[in-house]
C-alpha cells in the first residue's frame, strides 16, 4: 500500500474531525 496515499486519507479524516 502507498504510504503517502494512507497519509492523505488520514489528513482528510483529521480535517473532518476538526470541522465536526
Amino acid at each position: 500500500m502507498m504510504k503517502i496515499e494512507l497519509r492523505k486519507k488520514r489528513n482528510f479524516d483529521n480535517l473532518f474531525d476538526a470541522l465536526r
